[in-house]
């Protein structure tokens, strides 16, 4: 996932500070940690006034939470971060669609065409030969794609980054574009 990094920076760049990187919150692993802590600490001074069966589980379970819990709060905090929409105030969400290589040509036009829901539709075979990165807002008022080919042991660019910003209509999640 080489073209991840790129595509992230592309997308920064070219929207116009629509959408930025934000490091998702650490609270959850923050209270998995201490709650994992008190386990372990717990499960030391309650000695021999409980079993020692329990007192086991309860020293490993806190171990677990507490390394597991550390573990995801230094990733959230010194993480590369996530694509955030300013306007809705919330994380994108981050699709990989999977094609064979004879999907190519028609993967890069719908790209470049801005059918994103055309392109979700299409058959996705589950070979990375041919990956189309999509990126879209909850709301579905941010959409970005492009697509990528397995060229000489790399993923390499096929389509430039299209990005289509729009309001949308009725209930089907339709976005009528209006700025690309």
């Amino acid at each position: 996932m080489s073209n991840s990094k790129n595509i992230y920076e592309a997308l920064y760049a070219s929207s116009d500070g629509v959408v930025v990187r934000r490091h998702r919150s650490a609270a959850v692993p923050a209270v998995m940690f201490f709650v994992g802590a008190a386990l372990v600490a717990g499960s030391y001074a309650a000695g021999a006034s409980l079993p020692s069966g329990l007192l086991s589980a309860a020293g490993f379970a806190g171990g677990v939470l507490l390394f597991v819990g550390g573990v995801m709060a230094l990733m959230r905090l010194y993480g590369s971060g996530h694509p955030f929409h300013t306007g809705e105030g919330r994380f994108l969400k981050v699709e990989e669609l999977r094609f064979a290589k004879d999907k190519s040509a028609e993967v890069a036009r719908l790209v470049r065409e801005g059918d994103f829901d055309t392109l979700r539709a299409l058959r996705h075979d589950g070979v990375s030969a041919v990956t189309a990165t999509l990126i879209t807002s909850p709301a579905g008022t941010f959409r970005a794609c492009q697509a990528f080919e397995f060229i000489d042991l790399e993923m390499r660019p096929i389509s430039e980054l299209k990005i289509l910003r729009g309001r949308c209509v009725g209930n089907d999640g339709a976005c009528v574009p209006l700025k690309q």
